[in-house]
């Protein structure tokens, strides 16, 4: 059945620029069809006066379809019309579609199939993608009975739905996949912390023997006046008869393990500012290091650079702390430590953490500072503050589970020997998914490649020979230079001929074909660079009548066409610029040589564009797209720059590369075979 037996269309509203207003009736354009549905944003607005046709009213029920764009994955996009809240029309660019005793649903399905896209070939026709009504009236799809319409859509949408959950699904393995190094280490430093990832060893010094040291050297360092009576205290959460502790604390630890207050065990003091402290600063080299919280990478364990230096006078008003200090953000940020590998003084952000050797080992410490059972209590700390800061008093307070140095140096053994199986893994992970991005892209490469070489199609040979091909160039390029349009020098066919032993006469990139012939660009196009009026700030121009200034910024890499440009210039420069038409081929020649890309626009060219133009006599417009996108053509850009200090092409160099050309049919067939590839590679993505 053809949709014209079974549907009325008709093409939507033409208005003006000026018949748009703030509010009015709404106009659903091309690009209001967002992922099968309809967005209500970015609409135009005109009078009620405008529509002057019934059928340019949109009702409930009706299918929209996008049939005009520059887009070719636009066109043909189809939304049903829901619920209407106020009278909606449609713009130019669409078509509306209103089946007659059809299931409105059952026809949008239809229209979304690849049965369908496959009947839009004709919409390639031109460098502005259609489906016109006549197309539309005429295609055919399969029509079962309205029942068995209802039962299809049901077990589409069943199965649709299956699909989201499994997307779904996907999509939170995928960010499970990326979280799970992260993750990992943190429950390895759990379990670390725990008492659970090493064995005890009895014969290790018990921490009751190292808390007996902490407490001597504390009174020798009493009595020389060091510290004060406060600093004496030795705090640790003790257990009773019954093993429950007298105080709460975070989890159970092994019995040769002791929780004892982060104050016996370090020295904690907060860095300071000289201010303002831009009057401080030096580049001086006897300077001071300024340590800053902007010295650091999330993750990293050191901090083995600075950034800036003050003066010696600034050091009465911070803290001068030396390598191998231990530092912990105290805000923004909180909680964060780090090792010194310098000297030098800290602001009032940092906290710094000394005199630990003899209770901890420095990297146990670093891991303890890096773990949950930190963190969690930092957080406990801060709870309900408006400033969420850390500060000396606070950070002395948590409990710190202490094993017997032996131990402590097992641990931190065990720690690294699992955290570097975990970094080999997440390495591993981002190479895996870093090649899942590229995938797609060089599998479409390959499938350019492999189609340059003649191998993606079969050779018919009842296609008109590329010989009869260059025969007919050649009589055209005669007839124009009699007619003094072009010089002699243009009058040059220049082939790579084999000889008899089939070897080429010259280097070609590879064996191609022997129905095809590798030509030199230049006998199948004319290439011209563009040119740029200066000052082009003089020539920019906001009147409609401007000329388009078509820039590389105006270009999306990957895409295939140039749809729209954000500037015009000046009539009066033109002469000092090349104007060219739609359809001309664009291909950049400086910074990211060698895109190219087809004019949707007339317009102006500065000189970082060659434009391409009369090659339709002998190459097909998509083939001669596909060719300049290959690694073929592009393989030849790098060898004709190689050594230049300015990466740029020119005419000539890109008039010298060999192109693999096919006979005219098999060009068709060729394009075909490679947008067929390229659609199920992007429906994969």
């Amino acid at each position: 059945m053809r949709v014209g037996n079974i549907c009325t269309t008709n093409i939507g509203l033409t208005f003006k620029p000026s018949e748009v207003q703030e509010t009015g009736i709404p106009i659903y354009k091309a690009n209001n069809i967002k992922n099968g549905k309809i967005s209500t944003l970015d609409l135009a607005f005109v009078s009620e006066k405008t529509i002057i046709k019934e059928n340019e009213w949109l009702n409930k029920n009706d299918i929209l379809m996008a049939v005009r764009s520059g887009s070719k994955q636009l066109v043909g996009k189809t939304a049903i019309v829901g619920n209407l809240k106020m009278k909606t029309s449609f713009g130019a660019f669409m078509s509306v579609i209103r089946p007659i005793s059809v299931s409105s649903t059952f026809m949008n399905y239809f229209f979304q199939s690849s049965h369908f896209r496959s009947q839009l070939d004709d919409a390639n026709t031109t460098t502005i993608f259609q489906v016109t009504q006549k197309m539309l009236k005429e295609t055919l799809l399969p029509l079962p009975p309205l029942a068995e319409q209802k039962r299809i859509v049901a077990q589409i949408e069943r199965a649709l739905k299956k699909v989201e959950i499994y997307a779904e699904s996907y999509n939170q393995l995928q960010k499970l996949d990326k979280e799970f190094p992260d993750k990992l280490k943190k429950s390895i430093l759990q379990y670390a912390m725990q008492g659970k990832l090493v064995e005890q060893d009895p014969n290790d010094e018990s921490v009751e023997v190292l808390l007996e040291k902490i407490r001597a050297e504390k009174q020798k360092l009493f009595e020389e006046g060091k510290i004060k009576k406060k600093d004496l205290d030795i705090s640790i959460v003790s257990q009773g008869d019954d093993n429950s502790y007298y105080e709460e604390v975070p989890y159970e630890i092994p019995k040769s393990w002791e929780w004892v207050r982060f104050s016996t065990l370090v020295e904690i003091v907060r860095g300071g500012s000289p201010r303002p402290i831009k009057d401080y600063l030096t580049s001086e080299v006897d300077g001071i290091n300024w340590i800053k919280i902007g010295d650091t990478e999330k993750g990293e364990k050191y901090i083995n650079n600075v950034k800036e230096k003050i003066k010696k006078s600034g050091l009465n008003k911070t803290r001068f702390v030396k390598k191998g200090t231990f530092l912990l953000t105290n805000s923004m940020s909180f909680g964060r430590p780090y090792i010194l590998n310098v000297d030098g003084a800290i602001h009032d952000g940092w906290l710094a953490i000394s005199n630990y050797e003899n209770s901890l080992n420095k990297d146990y410490l670093f891991y303890i500072l890096s773990s949950n059972v930190v963190y969690s209590q930092f957080l406990s700390l801060i709870s309900g503050a408006v400033v969420k800061n850390l500060n000396s008093d606070k950070v002395a307070s948590i409990l710190i589970p202490l094993p017997p140095l032996a131990e402590q140096q097992r641990i931190i053994e065990a720690i690294e020997s699992a955290l570097e199986k975990v970094d080999e893994y997440a390495e591993s992970y981002n190479r895996l998914e870093q090649l899942d991005k590229e995938f797609p892209d060089k599998l479409k490469k390959s499938i350019l490649q492999y189609a340059m070489q003649g191998k993606l199609v079969e050779q018919d040979p009842n296609d008109e020979s590329v010989e009869v091909l260059l025969e007919k160039i050649r009589a055209e390029k005669q007839k124009l230079f009699e007619e003094g349009k072009i010089k002699k020098k243009d009058l040059d066919i220049s082939i790579v001929s084999q000889g008899d032993d089939n070897s080429y006469y010259e280097e070609v990139p590879y064996e191609i074909p022997k129905s095809w012939e590798w030509v030199r660009f230049s006998t199948l196009v004319e290439i011209v660079r563009g040119g740029s009026p200066r000052p082009i700030k003089d020539y920019l121009t906001s009147e409609v009548d401007g000329i388009n200034w078509i820039k590389i910024g105006d270009t999306e890499k990957g895409e295939k066409y140039i749809n729209n440009v954000k500037e015009k210039i000046k009539k009066s420069g033109l002469n000092k610029t090349r104007f060219v038409k739609k359809g001309t081929f664009l291909l950049t020649n400086s910074m990211s040589f060698g895109r190219p890309y087809i004019l949707n626009v007339d317009g102006a060219i500065h000189d970082g564009w060659l434009a391409i133009s009369n090659y339709e006599n002998s190459l097909n417009r998509d083939y001669l797209f596909y060719i300049l996108s290959s690694n073929v053509v592009y393989s030849q850009f790098l060898s004709l720059i190689s050594g230049a200090v300015v990466k740029n092409l020119n005419s000539d160099k890109v008039a010298s590369i060999l192109i693999p050309l096919p006979p005219l049919p098999e060009q068709s067939r060729i394009v075909d075979k490679i947008e067929q590839f390229f659609a199920h590679i992007d429906a994969l993505i």
